[in-house]
This record gives C-alpha cells, sequence and structure tokens, in this order.
C-alpha cells in the first residue's frame, strides 16, 4: 500500500509541474530588443532590423541585447560589442586584421545622380571628370568611385545634408547608395531634373571584432533563414510604405 500511494503522489506531482511550467515557457520568449542607435533613413532601419532578426534566429539575444549599435559605429576596432552593423568590402579589407565578418547578406547599388540644368539630359558618366561631386564623408566607396570618375571629392557631414544640397540645387553631383536617395525623395521637394548612372554594387556583410569570432558561423547558418523573408529593398520599400500611410 505505501509504495502505491508514494507512487501516484510522485506521478501526480509531475503532472502539476508540467501542468504550470508549458505555459511560462510557451510565453516566454525572449526576442531581440530593439536599441538605441542613429536612424538616418527607412533604409538604415531595414538594414538594422535585419540584425536583430540574425541574432533572433540564432538564439544569441543576450549577445545582442547588451550591444550598443551605435556605440560600435563609431568605434568599432575598440569596442568588444557583439553585434557591430553592415559594413562594406572596402572597410573589410582596410580593417582585415582585427575585424571578423559573416557571408554578404545583401547589396546596395551606390549612384551618381547628375543635375540635366548643368549636364543635359543624357549626359556620359565621365562628364564628371575634373567636377566636383558631393558624397558623405562616411562613405568609404563613394571615395573610390571618385577616383575612377575623376571626379573632384566634396564631402558632406551626413547623407541627408549631401542629398539636400544636390534637390536644392546647389550641388550638381553627388554620389549616394541609391536606396537612401530613394528615402530622401520621398519627404523632400525636388527641384531639379536628374539623371542618374549605377555604378558597381556593393556587398555588405556582418561585423564583428575580432574577439566574436566564435559568433561567425553561428550567424552564418541563420543567413539563409533570415534572406527568407525578404531582401533589403523588399523591407526597405515595406517600411516606407507604412510610414507613408
Amino acid at each position: 500500500m505505501f509504495r502505491p500511494v508514494i507512487f501516484l503522489h510522485i506521478l501526480f506531482s509531475c503532472f502539476l509541474t508540467l501542468l504550470f511550467t508549458l505555459p511560462v515557457k510557451a510565453s516566454d520568449p525572449h526576442p531581440c530588443h530593439k536599441i538605441d542607435y542613429w536612424l538616418g533613413s527607412v533604409t538604415l532601419d531595414a538594414a538594422y532590423s535585419m540584425i536583430e532578426e540574425i541574432y533572433d534566429i540564432s538564439d544569441l539575444c543576450s549577445e545582442f541585447n547588451h550591444t550598443s549599435l551605435k556605440k560600435a559605429q563609431h568605434n568599432l576596432l575598440t569596442n568588444n560589442s557583439a553585434a557591430n552593423g553592415w559594413r562594406s568590402e572596402y572597410f573589410i579589407n582596410q580593417f582585415s586584421d582585427d575585424i571578423v565578418y559573416t557571408d554578404p547578406v545583401f547589396t546596395v547599388n551606390v549612384t551618381l545622380f547628375l543635375n540635366e540644368e548643368k549636364y543635359g539630359t543624357s549626359p556620359d558618366l565621365f562628364s564628371v571628370t575634373g567636377q566636383k561631386i558631393g558624397y558623405f564623408l562616411g562613405d568609404v566607396y563613394a571615395v573610390e568611385e571618385l577616383k575612377k570618375l575623376g571626379g573632384i571629392p566634396v564631402h558632406g557631414e551626413s547623407f541627408d545634408k549631401v542629398i539636400k544640397s544636390f534637390l536644392n540645387g546647389r550641388t550638381t553631383a553627388i554620389i549616394v547608395p541609391n536606396t537612401i536617395f530613394l528615402d530622401q525623395t520621398n519627404i523632400q521637394n525636388i527641384n531639379v531634373n536628374y539623371t542618374s548612372h549605377d555604378l558597381e554594387p556593393v556587398y555588405y556583410r556582418h561585423v564583428l571584432h575580432k574577439d566574436h569570432e566564435g559568433l561567425i558561423p553561428i550567424l552564418n547558418q541563420a543567413i539563409p533563414k533570415m534572406l527568407q523573408n525578404g531582401t533589403l529593398e523588399e523591407r526597405r520599400a515595406k517600411l516606407l510604405s507604412e510610414k507613408i500611410n
């Protein structure tokens, strides 16, 4: 009699434990919380949401949530945080001894925009040789393209200032990522007619400090799952549509 009673008591206790713990597990997710970073466009919003997702899929939200992307953007090589944003191949080549990086995740076309009042309606790509071209100071790729075109670089402190200068007619030629330009033209008055030339696409990877080399294989495994939810351009278009509506 004694042993069956003990057995039933244990069985009932296990049942109660299972009953009360299962709902807790089902309703206790740990998503990667959106953290404080500078937003300059819908494109950047879409790009950083992809970082959140790649860490979420990889069950690395603890690493992600204790990271300051804002700090990391300006202090990548000395910051020991886990997530450090997206970087182009040019940045990676420059600091390859100090960083680790994932497989390529998306591409961005950097585009030359020309004021038709100065360059005409069908300007040649090299019509800017010897001419001033505006670009964002932090855009390493644009500098490379400027050298190829023989233009005179005139940097701005932000994409916003560079694009506004062009749209207001103060600058007649600029090189910026086309997605960011499209973001801005949806909220700015366009006072100029322009022609555009897409240059070589830039491949972007998620870049980490070399101290976090162990995260790379895990994040690479998550990239295909993340990309099933749409490319950067599709995400940008969706976010832009939500903001307009």
